[in-house]
């Protein structure tokens, strides 16, 4: 597997009342990952913005080497990320923790086929998805503590669960699967959450039985601080979507995007009152803030060397 066209730089930025315009985003930092000269190869590094939108101050300066998907630990001092070699192939990834200044990087597991890590709310463990050497369509979800002990499956069924995503209380994990082990081959991505006491589970979003291609595939679940809302990527030309946690209808919230632009990577405001989304065309999307309830949408105007592609609200 390679992850493709994506050379990857993670952003920590605090959003200030005065650069959003009329209504602020809360000023707690935002991970942003952004495709560095797209359609071609090289490294991928961490930087930190200033809250002015001006001072961008490397945090990595690894040649050739990829660091994708970063979380931030609950007290945002830390980051956690999946480190990828130069060949871009996820079956070798590792997951990496790197102080918020750029300081004290190391790898906490891997190489092997991890997905990308979530830090819990509590602090107390971070989660990942783990792929079988055995099966494709095998993947459990994972957890170990940030100081690499207690290394265990939360939840294997023979399904391919991945992308977890913590409940505000660390109890339980929202996530994606792409079919049960015993279930017919399908290629639909659906949402899930878990419990971890007892690996309750419940389905939050559902195939269409027609859907062969997996065109209603959902990705990238978030779930809110007040714990009744789950965030999501959804469907065959990607929008934003936000989903009751017991379950129920889909309710679209980047509306504002119009013709062929695209929503995608939601992520919650500490407070849960609004979302923020990349949105727009993949040669030129930008950060978005929307109500939770999809009203009020508005862009802001960053200067960012490259292509959005996944923003993180710190918690």
């Amino acid at each position: 597997m390679k992850l493709s066209r994506a050379l990857v730089l993670a952003l920590a930025i605090a959003a200030c009342r005065d650069s959003l315009g009329s209504k602020a985003a809360p000023a707690l930092p935002l991970l942003l990952t952004v495709i560095s000269n797209p359609g071609t190869s090289g490294a991928t590094d961490l930087y930190s913005l200033s809250p002015d939108g001006v001072t961008l101050r490397p945090l990595t300066q690894t040649p050739l080497i990829w660091e994708v998907e970063p979380t931030w630990s609950p007290d945002h001092r830390q980051i956690a990320y999946r480190w990828l070699p130069e060949s871009g192939s996820t079956l070798e990834a590792e997951i990496h923790i790197i102080g918020a200044d750029g300081k004290g990087d190391r790898r906490l597991l891997g190489p092997g086929d991890l997905g990308p890590p979530a830090w819990s709310p509590d602090g107390k463990f971070i989660a990942f998805d783990q792929g079988d050497s055995a099966s494709s369509r095998r993947r459990a979800l994972m957890l170990i503590r940030p100081d690499g002990t207690d290394l265990h499956a939360v939840l294997d069924r023979g399904a391919t669960d991945g992308s977890p995503a913590w409940s505000p209380n660390s109890s339980s994990l929202v996530f994606t699967s792409n079919c049960l082990a015993n279930a017919p081959p399908c290629w639909v991505t659906t949402i899930w959450t878990v419990r971890l006491a007892d690996t309750a589970l419940r389905q939050l979003t559902f195939a269409d039985p027609a859907d062969s291609l997996g065109q209603e595939d959902s990705y990238y679940p978030q779930w809110s601080p007040d714990g009744g809302s789950v965030a999501m990527q959804h469907g065959s030309r990607t929008h934003v979507y936000v989903v009751p946690a017991t379950g129920g209808p889909l309710t679209r919230v980047d509306t504002a995007l119009t013709g062929f632009e695209q929503g995608w990577s939601p992520a919650w405001s500490p407070d849960g009152a609004e979302l923020a989304f990349v949105g727009g065309l993949f040669s030129g999307p930008q950060l978005w803030l929307v109500n939770r309830d999809g009203s009020e949408a508005r862009p802001i105007e960053v200067t960012i060397p490259g292509t959005l592609r996944i923003v993180r609200w710190a918690q």
